[in-house]
């Protein structure tokens, strides 16, 4: 968190919140987590809205995945990509191979 002391004696500059869904859901496919994300965040929009508005706030919604093999793809049904918009936060993907 910002504030928060890291290893080498400064201090983190920002914040972060964290939802981790592995523990949630049992599934590779990464549209499953991401769905299950969205149904935490959805209920509470407007208030997270209204939190990065009146603090001036950078927010985005960052996806890990380590892929099962080198050579994945990723498909978002333009229902999910339209639910990801609804929330107004910029998608990030971090993609590893599992290498």
């Amino acid at each position: 968190q910002r504030g928060d002391m890291r290893k080498d004696g400064t201090s983190w500059p920002h914040g972060v919140w964290f939802l981790d869904s592995k523990e949630q859901i049992q599934s590779l496919d990464p549209t499953k987590h991401l769905e299950w994300i969205l149904e935490q965040i959805e209920p509470v929009q407007e208030k997270l809205a209204e939190i990065v508005q009146e603090q001036s706030l950078d927010s985005e919604l960052s996806v890990f995945w380590i892929m099962p093999t080198s050579n994945e793809y990723l498909i978002l049904k333009p229902a999910l990509a339209k639910r990801i918009s609804g929330i107004n936060l910029r998608l990030q993907f971090s993609l590893y191979s599992p290498d």
